[in-house]
């Protein structure tokens, strides 16, 4: 499965319908196919009833919701799921997507499509580069949240140390010199004692040099995406001393890896990531406290919306568990929040959501112990009110 990008939230984005239906579900996989389809089934129901409550006939709500009709049957789909799926319904026409994200079950009729859940698979949606590192290989990776694939190396980086450094490693690993003296002969291999350490350091350099090197050309435009070295720590420190790379992670694989499966790797490289979003989110609450009386942050929910709009956010938390309804007008830049929801209500967490990540901000969907403050919106500028 493809890993849900920035572009295909932006796109969905921009779909507008007069009944855009959007369900989300969490799923089971082959474990409960049964358990998934049934929830399905009362999932589109209720889209029914609210279909009806718009005083649309059974007829009308039956050619709406056609699209949908095959999904519950097609067990290969259910078998295929992982946590979560998300499936979007308007002007005749479906999309679905499975989600390695479990959502809570819920749905939205509105003339746009309800995007907010699928924040966490835009953030999760990074590409990264993983090292693999020993004296005997050097293996190079590209991954995000969903694969790892490894990148042919054969023309750019040596294969291992014996490529970089020449016959004359291997000789000097294997030669030894017989002193003749009272004791009779003794035999002493190069590579061994102080003066072989200090003989591999350099070999391990010329290594290293090479394979920085052939990663400048091979990585190319894709310099800013940051790697993950997977190799003992020795070698770690080491490399990240030669290399030019600059998005080197300072969290590694610790280990020799040469016999480790690339899945193993991948579970270990994406545990890696979300431990560094989390430390990034928590910097960016401490952030946000820090320039609260500084016009830099808001805790105003009716300010954030404008904001948002306008391209003013760098940041927006949003609280899992709170809701917002009302309306933005972009003429009058006017917000007004309904404290009874009805049909002409937008979903404003979900706007506020879109706009900024449409403006190139960051989102953070956070559960409610997590928030900076106990609000429904809380967000970072740009610049200064």
């Amino acid at each position: 499965m493809e890993p849900f990008s920035k572009e295909e939230f932006l796109e969905l984005a921009d779909i507008h319908d007069k009944h855009c239906i959007s369900m989300y579900m969490p799923t089971s996989g082959i474990k409960e196919v049964e358990k998934d389809q049934l929830q399905l089934k009362n999932l589109l129901k209720e889209v029914g009833d609210v279909l009806r409550q718009h005083k649309l006939s059974s007829s009308e709500v039956e050619r709406i919701l056609k699209p949908a009709d095959p999904l519950v049957a097609d067990t290969s789909m259910w078998r295929a799921l992982e946590a979560g799926m998300a499936i979007f319904v308007y002007d005749g026409q479906l999309r679905r997507y499975n989600s390695s994200v479990k959502f809570k079950p819920s749905l939205h009729v509105d003339d746009h499509l309800h995007l907010l859940p699928l924040v966490d698979l835009v953030n999760a949606n990074k590409d990264f580069f993983l090292l693999v590192l020993s004296v005997n290989q050097a293996k190079l990776f590209r991954g995000n949240i969903e694969r790892l694939v490894e990148i042919d190396t054969e023309d750019f980086i040596p294969n291992d140390l014996l490529e970089a450094v020449g016959t004359d490693y291997q000789q000097k690993s294997i030669q030894y010199r017989v002193h003749k003296g009272e004791e009779g002969d003794k035999g002493m291999f190069h590579g061994h004692g102080a003066g072989g350490t200090i003989e591999k350091q350099k070999e391990l350099k010329v290594y290293f040099k090479e394979i920085s090197k052939g990663l400048d050309e091979l990585v190319g435009r894709d310099r800013g995406i940051p790697m993950i070295l997977a190799c003992v720590e020795s070698h770690c420190s080491l490399f990240r001393e030669i290399s030019d790379y600059t998005h080197i992670m300072d969290q590694s694989i610790s280990g020799n890896h040469e016999n480790t499966h690339p899945q193993d790797l991948h579970a270990q490289a994406v545990e890696i990531l979300k431990s560094l979003d989390e430390e990034k989110v928590e910097l960016e609450k401490e952030r946000f406290r820090e320039l609260l009386n500084k016009g830099m942050s808001s805790d105003n929910e009716k300010e954030i919306i404008s904001a948002a709009y306008q391209g003013k956010v760098d940041v927006l938390f949003v609280n899992k568990d709170r809701s917002l309804s009302g309306y933005y007008d972009p003429g009058s830049d006017k917000v007004k929040l309904d404290d009874h929801p009805h049909r002409a209500s937008t979903d404003l967490l979900n706007f506020s959501a879109i706009q900024t990540v449409r403006n190139r901000g960051n989102v953070y969907l956070l559960d409610p112990n997590e928030m900076p403050e106990s609000r429904p919106l809380l967000a970072i500028y740009r610049y200064a009110s």
